[in-house]
C-alpha cells in the first residue's frame, strides 16, 4: 500500500505529463493495488479523493515543499482507509436492500397463494412482475422454511401456506 502511494507521488512529482499527471497517478495506484489484492480495483478512491480534492492538492504540495512524501502517503492510506469502509457500507446497503426485496417478494408471494393456491410458477410470475426463475427460487425458499408446502402433484396440485 505504501509503495503505490509512494510511486503515486512520485509520478506527480515529475510530472512527466502537460496534463493528467494526477489521474495517471491514481490509475497507476489502484493498478498497483489491485495487483497486491485484486479487490482494490473495485475501491471508490477517485470518489473519495473527488470530495477530498483540495487536501490532495494540499497533500501533494506539503510534500514537494518538505521534499518527503511521508504526508502524501499519509493522506492517500487515510483515502483508501475511507474508501475500504465506504465499499463495505456500500456493500452492506447493498445486502440490506437485497435481502428486504427477497422479502417484501416472498410476502407477495404467500398472499398471492392463500388467495389463488392453485396457481403455477408460470401464473405467478405474471402476477408478481417476477421471472419464472425468481419465482422457483423464492418457493424453494419458502418451502425450506416450512413455510409453504405443495399439496399434490406439480401439475394439479396446489399451494398450501402455513402459519
Amino acid at each position: 500500500m505504501i509503495a503505490s502511494c509512494a510511486f503515486h507521488y512520485e509520478l506527480a512529482f515529475v510530472h512527466p505529463f502537460s496534463d493528467g499527471n494526477g489521474r495517471i497517478g491514481r490509475l497507476w495506484q489502484t493498478l498497483t493495488l489491485s495487483r497486491w489484492q485484486p479487490a482494490m480495483a473495485y475501491l471508490p478512491v477517485e470518489s473519495v479523493i473527488k470530495t477530498r480534492q483540495t487536501k490532495y492538492y494540499q497533500a501533494l504540495a506539503k510534500a514537494d515543499a518538505a521534499s518527503d512524501c511521508s504526508s502524501f502517503i499519509e493522506f492517500m492510506l487515510s483515502t483508501i482507509k475511507s474508501a475500504l469502509q465506504q465499499g463495505v457500507s456500500n456493500e452492506t446497503t447493498q445486502e440490506r436492500k437485497e435481502s428486504t426485496t427477497q422479502e417484501t417478494t416472498q410476502e407477495k408471494l404467500l398472499q398471492l397463494l392463500r388467495k389463488a393456491p392453485q396457481m403455477n410458477r408460470d401464473q405467478i410470475a405474471v402476477q408478481l412482475s417476477v421471472s419464472a426463475d425468481g419465482i422457483k427460487y423464492h418457493l424453494k425458499k419458502l418451502k425450506a422454511t416450512g413455510r409453504i408446502v405443495r399439496v399434490g402433484s406439480t401439475k394439479s396440485g396446489t399451494w398450501q401456506v402455513v402459519n
